[in-house]
C-alpha cells in the first residue's frame, strides 16, 4: 500500500484494514514518536491512525477520509497542539 504522501498512505492502510472502524487516532505526521506509540494500539483495537500535517493543503485526502468514514470519535495522539486538529476539520 503506497500514496503520493506519507498523510495519502495512512488513508490508504485505513481503508485497506480499518474498513469498518467507528474510531480512530490522528498523530502528526511530521513527529513520528505520536505515530510510532500509537501504531500497536491501533492494530489491537483495529483503529486506524491518520497522520495530519500542519499545511493544511497535505490534509485533502484525510479529511476526505474522515468526512465520508462515519468515524463516530477521533482521539488525537500527542494532543491538539501536536495534530493540527483544525487542519481536517476547516471547510475544503
Amino acid at each position: 500500500m503506497a500514496g503520493l504522501t506519507r498523510y495519502d498512505t495512512s488513508v490508504a492502510i485505513a481503508k485497506s484494514k480499518f474498513g469498518t472502524s467507528k474510531e480512530a487516532y490522528i498523530a502528526s505526521g511530521e513527529e513520528f514518536a505520536d505515530a510510532l506509540v500509537i501504531s500497536p494500539i491501533s492494530g489491537k483495537y483495529n483503529r486506524p491512525t491518520l497522520l495530519v500535517s500542519r499545511k493544511i493543503d497535505s490534509n485533502g485526502m484525510v479529511k476526505r477520509h474522515v468526512k465520508d468514514s462515519g468515524y463516530k470519535s477521533i482521539i488525537a495522539i500527542g494532543g491538539y497542539k501536536c495534530t493540527y486538529h483544525m487542519s481536517i476539520r476547516s471547510p475544503s
